[in-house]
This record gives C-alpha cells, structure tokens and sequence, in this order.
C-alpha cells in the first residue's frame, strides 16, 4: 500500500446525476482537491467506474436505481466490502480503517425508517471489533440544533449511534462554536452532510471544509485526516467449528442464505477468487461463529439457570426429604450440559447478546467493540521495565523474546564426551564372567524342558509332535 502522510476524504450527495457533463465535473472537483478516498450517495449509474484513476465500489439497488459509492485512488489496497441490500450504504476497509458511505433516509414521513436505519440497518456496515471507522454520507438529520435553521431534525437514534460508538463530529472537533451548512432549500438550511470518525482519528483531523460543486444540490464536505497503524490486539481471537454444527439443518439454511447474499457483491471484484476470499468467505466463516454464539449461549445460560438452582437447593432445609433426590437430579443435567459441550470443539465468539431472529442492533454492535477494545494491548514493558507503546516496537519486542525463550544452542562436544565419559557404566567381573563362559549340556536340557509340546528350539530334525523330554533324549 502506498505511504501516505494524510488522507483526504470527500463526502458528497451527487443527486442522481447521470450526465456526462456532470461526470467529468466531478472528475474534475476530486483531481483538483486531491482525493484519496471519495464517499457518494444517491448515485443512480455504474458509469463513475471510468473515472480515469479511482477504483469504484458501487451498491445500487435494482429496485430504486439508487444507491453509494466509495471511490479510492489507484494504489491503495482496500478489503473486507460490505454493503446494505436497499443501496442505502457501502463499507471498505483501508490500512485498518472502515470507510462507510451511508444514505439515511429522508423526510418526516420516512422518520420510522430513519430511526430503523441508524439502530438496526447501518450495524451491517460496521465492523465488530475495535477498528477505526471513517463514517459519511448524507444523514438527512441533525444530532445537534444549531446544525439546522430554522427548525431542526432532531435524530435520537442518531445521537446514540454517536455516543456508543464515540464517533466524533470531525467538523465540531476544529470548529466547534460555528456551523457550514451543506444543504440549502427555500424552507431553511441544513448540515446534513459530514464526516464522523472514531475517538482514535479525532486528533489526526488536521482540515475539515464545505465546498459547493456545479454537479449537485448539496454542498461537498472534505475532511483530512490521518490514518494510524493497525493495533495489536490480544486475548482469544482463534477459533475452531463445532464438529457437530454442520450437520444442523438450519446452520444449513443459513449458509445457503449467506452465500446467495454474497453472490451479489461478485461483480464488484474483478475476480472470482479474489471475491471469494475477501467476501464469500469471510461472510460464511461470519454466520458459522454467530451459529456457534447463539449455540454457546443458550447452553451457557441452561448451565447457569441450573446451578443456580442447585444453590437455592442447597439453602432448603435439611430435613426435606426431597432434597438429595433434586440436588441429584441437577447435578445430573449439569453434568448433561458438560458432556454435550465436550462431543465437539468449544467455540468462543465475540457475539453474545442476540438471539435467535433478532436483527442485529445497535446495542449488540456496542458491546461487542467495547470488548474489543478492552482487549487491545496498547503498550508492554521490556526487561528494564521501560515502556513500549507503538506497533512496529511492541511487535519487535515480542519477536525478540520468543526467538530468544527458543533459541536454539550448540553443545560443546568436548564437554559432552567428558559427561557421557563418566557416566558410562561398567561390568564387574562376575557379571562378565557369567556372560562369557560356555553353556553346559544341563543348562540346554533345562532350557527344552520348559517348552511346550509340539514346539521345536529351532533345528527341523525334531519331531513335530515330540515332547521336551524326549527331545533331551534324542539330543
């Protein structure tokens, strides 16, 4: 991937725009202005995939003909795509950072929808665990008042999106006593287009401007920033299948369902391995862990509902009669439990909170990346007890101390002969003497008497049927 000092993001609603005036207008605004990563909504043509210099990622819906977009300059690596089935928002993945386009819905008689899309739809685009996120788009709402004159649209579902996820308000971060409207109509003026990014970015943002443009009735938003090195992050992150979950009926349901969503994305990847490995299967490696989780889950809390009532048994008096037999009974079910998690691999995924046909929310969504979060090692200590803090260090140190604890080391073969020299064993002379003398005739004789019948000692001149006696005899 190419090294970059900052990256400047543009986020823009193109209006359906599907003229090739306008086009090359927008070519145009985003050479001009540098763009690395370019986030657009209500794009109604797949046309901006020629745009000289960008590769496009495009989700739009074949029933409204609208949808995003994320346009990257030519060099820089993106992975992990994802994408809502209504158009309504895309995500890519760039040196560690989720970059998603979102295209709330608007109006007064839409706000159910709007409510649904910030707490349940939007939750597919962000990732589970403790990586930054680079959110933009048209929100078509406000999470503050002075964001929309003369009467705001106020989103609470928005606000809670902010605060659980503690996305920042990049443009509040650099100037936050006034406000650039980016949406202007004969009712009032709105900042419904920005660029909000996780606490960890907040300091990186180093310029944030409004910019209108001929090609579109909103304004642009441009937002540079920079982009940190990936974490290093600890505790449990492998994970094994349950060599029992494949056999299940609706794990298979499931993965049919997970497949033939995938197989949609495959004309955004120019092959199909590459989309299989960036999104079929890590998609289908999804749904078999959130298998697993509602698995471990609703056996866990069997486990615990069970041993809790083996406590209030416990606590009865001791005069019940009753009291061994169901204090054996649940301890009979527990035991159940533990050699039914025992047939297959114990799995152990970060999802903890659904159930069975629940949308993901964004309650889950949180507790999930505050897990991660509480698991990311930010800093170690060396053998002088000196602290390391980045990356690149804590990767070296690590490297170091495990090459060292196996390193191997050559023996001195002086030294060795010299050890094995005096711990060599010796014979005395009374066992050498028992083990050099000549067999006598008695000690043959007593050796063919202990065989059974029939067995010869090794010559074929004996009979087959003779006995060790007269075996002797004929010897």
């Amino acid at each position: 991937m190419q090294e970059r000092s900052g990256y400047n993001v543009i986020t823009c609603n193109v209006n359906k725009m599907n003229s090739v005036v306008k086009i090359d207008a927008l070519t145009e605004f985003l050479q001009h202005r540098a763009a690395d990563v370019a986030i657009l909504q209500e794009v109604v043509t797949t046309d901006l995939e020629q745009v000289p210099g960008f590769d496009v990622f495009t989700n739009i819906d074949a029933e409204t003909r609208t949808g995003t977009a994320v346009m990257v300059t030519n060099g820089i690596d993106t992975d992990d795509i994802k994408t809502l089935t209504d158009g309504r928002g895309i995500a890519i993945k760039i040196a560690g950072t989720y970059f998603v386009s979102i295209y709330a819905p608007s109006g007064t008689e839409k706000k159910r929808a709007r409510s649904q899309f910030f707490n349940e739809d939007i939750c597919a685009l962000l990732p589970r665990n403790n990586s930054n996120v680079v959110l933009g788009g048209d929100f078509n709402c406000v999470s503050a008042p002075e964001d929309q004159v003369p009467a705001p649209n106020l989103c609470m579902e928005l606000q809670e999106l902010l605060r659980k996820l503690n996305l920042r308000d990049s443009w509040r971060l650099l100037y936050p006593n006034t406000t650039e409207f980016t949406y202007f109509h004969n009712r009032g003026r709105s900042r419904l287009d920005r660029i909000c990014e996780t606490r960890e970015l907040a300091t990186s943002v180093s310029r944030v401007e409004g910019c209108p443009v001929i090609f579109s009735d909103h304004c642009a938003y441009i937002c540079k920033l920079q982009l940190p090195t990936n974490k290093l992050s600890g505790g449990r992150s492998a994970w094994k299948l349950n060599t029992e979950h494949p056999s299940d009926a609706k794990l298979q349901q499931e993965i049919a369902l997970t497949l033939e969503e995938s197989l949609q994305t495959r004309q955004q990847y120019p092959t199909t391995t590459q989309w299989w490995v960036a999104c079929g299967k890590p998609q289908i490696r999804k749904t078999l862990i959130r298998h697993s989780a509602e698995k471990a889950f609703c056996r866990n809390s069997t486990a615990d509902f069970h041993t809790q009532c083996l406590k209030d048994a416990l606590n009865c008096p001791p005069d019940d009669d009753l009291l061994l037999t169901r204090v054996r009974g649940i301890k009979a079910r527990l035991l159940n439990i533990r050699r039914q998690q025992m047939k297959g691999v114990v799995v152990r995924s970060q999802t903890h909170g659904a159930t069975e046909d629940e949308p993901a929310t964004l309650h889950h969504l949180h507790t999930e990346r505050e897990r991660a979060q509480n698991r990311t090692v930010r800093e170690l200590s060396d053998a002088a007890g000196r602290k390391i803090t980045t990356r690149r260090d804590m990767m070296h140190h690590v490297e170091e101390h495990f090459s060292e604890l196996f390193k191997g080391e050559e023996p001195d073969d002086a030294e060795t002969a010299k050890i094995l020299q005096g711990m060599r064993r010796r014979l005395n002379d009374t066992d050498r003497a028992l083990l050099t003398e000549a067999v006598s005739e008695e000690e043959v004789k007593a050796v063919l008497k202990t065989c059974a019948n029939g067995k010869a000692p090794g010559a074929t001149d004996y009979r087959q049927n003779s006995t060790p006696q007269s075996r002797c005899n004929n010897n």
